[in-house]
């Protein structure tokens, strides 16, 4: 065995294939469909082991900034995790994912996001966190809606590239993406493992927002949106009415309370669900350290008394002569960023009132960093 390493470049096109062999042997499009790691530029971070001259085991990564309310924090992004069948059972996806666990921390990682749930994953702490409103919106709930011939939905031209960058950019929870992730996005048209279509929409003839969709029989499933919420609703019933939709699913982070409001309040059903995707929180020090600007406008100067400290399994909070101690990253890490249907702090005092103040805090949404 040789590894966990990056890939050479002689290597990539073994991994390529050894990728598609897993996940697409049909259409062995795993390189187009996810370019944004399968690039020769990114062989370090595509992990691997060798055995017989080629890579039989591999995982894919990618680091990227994460806006939580003004607070930058980095994620680690996990995707394409794989075996060759010939080579399972020797621990190997383990090996690997202990080398990208190790390689995030250091490079100043707070999260490790992964795009799966499976034993491998929850055994390392990677957990179903968060509460998004999924709408699960019907043809018969349309009379509620009102519908606008102000509102029209087109699909996506390189002229609306900026306005959909500037749309995304004032969400208040978001990844840190550049010209180069949107640009390999629609080339690639695939989000969160599916063919989508990138849409725009405007109102009387204005860019007002954008939708990314997947459609598939007469249902549709939005990946992404952004822009004027009131612009967003009202578009709705045009996508209904432009695809011959029967139900659309759209979810809304628990950030944008006041879309899924909006929506919930025409009687179209909602249930809460996790983020796409399972969660790992590896630095909570360097975390609760990056977030306290979003702390102190949450609680005030009392803020500058808290401490945070990590020892093993244990996670200690501390305000003054008061402490409270979470044992395991499993409840630290539900503590922060809740689970569907909340997460409770169980201790009692004036700190946890503080803490119950400031958690749970929101988590990004996959979208177009999907990997």
């Amino acid at each position: 065995m040789e590894g966990p390493r990056g890939t050479k470049k002689e290597e990539f096109q073994d991994l390529i294939n050894l990728v598609n062999l897993v996940f697409r042997p049909e259409t062995k499009s795993m390189q187009k469909e996810y370019e944004s790691i399968f690039n020769e530029e990114n062989l370090d971070n595509l992990r691997i082991i060798v055995e017989d001259g080629k890579p039989v085991s591999h995982i894919g990564t990618l680091e990227k900034d994460i806006i939580i309310y003004n607070c930058r924090s980095r994620v680690g992004l996990v995707g394409g995790v794989c075996t060759h069948p010939d080579y399972r059972g020797r621990g190997y996806a383990t090996i690997l994912l202990k080398d990208c666990i190790k390689r995030f921390e250091e490079h100043g990682c707070d999260f490790m996001l992964v795009s799966g749930a499976r034993r491998l994953y929850d055994s390392a702490d990677c957990l179903f966190i968060g509460n998004v409103f999924q709408l699960d919106i019907r043809r018969r709930d349309l009379w509620r809606f009102e519908k606008s011939r102000d509102v029209t939905i087109e699909n996506f031209s390189d002229t609306y590239l900026d306005d959909m960058m500037k749309a995304y950019d004032e969400k208040k929870v978001r990844f840190v993406r550049n010209r180069k992730d949107w640009e390999i996005a629609l080339r690639c048209g695939q989000v969160m493992n599916a063919p989508s279509d990138f849409l725009i929409v405007k109102e009387k003839n204005e860019f007002r927002g954008y939708l990314i969709v997947h459609f598939s029989n007469g249902t549709a499933d939005v990946r992404e949106y952004g822009g004027d919420k009131n612009s967003l609703i009202k578009a709705i019933p045009v996508l209904f009415d432009e695809y011959q939709l029967e139900a659309l699913s759209f979810p809304v982070p628990c950030e944008d309370r006041g879309l899924a409001q909006e929506i919930q309040d025409k009687g179209v059903f909602v249930s809460i669900v996790p983020i796409a995707g399972t969660v790992r929180l590896l630095n909570f020090p360097r975390l609760m350290e990056r977030l306290r600007p979003y702390i102190r406008e949450k609680i005030g100067d009392i803020e500058k008394d808290l401490s945070f400290e990590e020892d093993g399994d244990n996670y200690k909070i501390s305000l003054i002569d008061e402490e409270l101690v979470i044992k395991g990253r499993r409840a630290m890490t539900w503590t922060i960023l809740s689970r569907p249907g909340g997460y409770e702090i169980e201790a009692r005092g004036r700190l946890a009132e503080i803490l119950r103040n400031v958690f749970p805090i929101p988590f990004v949404w996959y979208g177009i960093n999907y990997i």
